[in-house]
């Protein structure tokens, strides 16, 4: 009887612990429901975002080998949108606008360029972009406004770099004394013998 009575007051003591306690005890059960939901939810919708980001940017690869570039653009833009992968959507904005500018597209290449330059995720991916659209005016006959869009200091990797194509916008308006100095400049900061090189024979070209 006593083993009883033990287990009477035991009950009780839940009994009026639960009145106490269990609404609260209900509420966080139901708020650690819903934040596993929640979580659980957030994590299927990442990789429902990346799975996507991943099928769009194969899609521009493939239009990219076949010489579509209408049908990349489109790619390239939809993968923008997506706000999914800003690194792969600026990437993909990189190769884009090289593939456009070796189809000679210059004014696409250009606006690809462009948009990956003022908008890139990335410092060094921002810088990539601006180097390549000076080439791409350069390659179009606008020295001047390739060596303005240079005039932004890069990451120190593309420093050298920077220097060389400055040069050749400088040696195109004609002002060889300032392409000199710059292509001197990028040999003082670079350091791949081949590259050194081409840059050497650019400087020791413009003669006196």
């Amino acid at each position: 009887m006593a083993l009883d009575l033990q287990e009477q007051e035991q009950i009780d003591e839940l009994k009026a612990w639960w009145q106490m306690y269990g609404r609260w005890v209900t509420i966080a059960i139901l708020m650690a429901a819903i934040v596993s939901l929640g979580w659980n939810g957030w994590r299927w919708w990442r990789q429902h975002q990346a799975q996507e980001a991943a099928r769009i940017e194969a899609e521009l690869v493939v239009a990219l080998e076949r010489g579509e570039l209408p049908l990349a653009r489109a790619a390239a833009h939809r993968l923008r949108e997506s706000r999914t992968n800003a690194l792969l959507a600026d990437l993909s904005g990189l190769k884009l606008g090289y593939e456009l500018w070796q189809a000679g597209d210059h004014a696409a290449a250009k606006e690809e360029l462009g948009r990956v330059a003022e908008q890139g995720s990335e410092p060094y991916l921002r810088d990539v972009a601006r180097l390549r659209e000076a080439a791409v005016l350069l390659d179009s006959g606008s020295a001047q406004e390739a060596f303005e869009r240079l005039a932004i200091a890069p990451v120190p990797e593309l420093a050298a770099r920077y220097e060389e194509v400055r040069g050749d916008a400088l040696a195109a308006l004609g002002r060889l004394e300032e392409a000199r100095v710059a292509y001197q400049r990028a040999l003082d900061q670079g350091t791949d013998p081949a590259w050194r090189e081409l840059v050497a024979l650019k400087r020791d070209g413009l003669g006196g």
